[in-house]
């Protein structure tokens, strides 16, 4: 998986990350993937978390986007670290 984010103006003094990303499975099949996406502040706690579910079938690949219903101030932005993990049921 690969993922990159980026923020947003979400109101109008408030931004939003979005976050991009890339999926390709290499399990034979279909199954559900998960996306899960979290900001993290400078103090290393979450201060928003996102789940999105994805359907990929095995060998193929899915790109996506998930926008984020959180909004945060602009003096957030650069003491913030948006991260992203995948998860699998088969």
């Amino acid at each position: 998986m690969y993922f990159w984010a980026e923020a947003t103006q979400a109101g109008e003094n408030t931004w939003k990350p979005i976050y991009h990303f890339f999926v390709y499975s290499m399990i034979e099949g279909t199954h559900d993937v998960f996306f899960h996406a979290y900001v993290v502040n400078g103090l290393d706690s979450v201060i928003w978390s996102g789940v999105m579910p994805i359907e990929i079938e095995g060998k193929k690949r899915v790109y996506g986007e998930f926008v984020s219903d959180a909004s945060f101030s602009p003096e957030n932005i650069a003491n913030v670290t948006p991260l992203a993990y995948c998860s699998v049921e088969y």
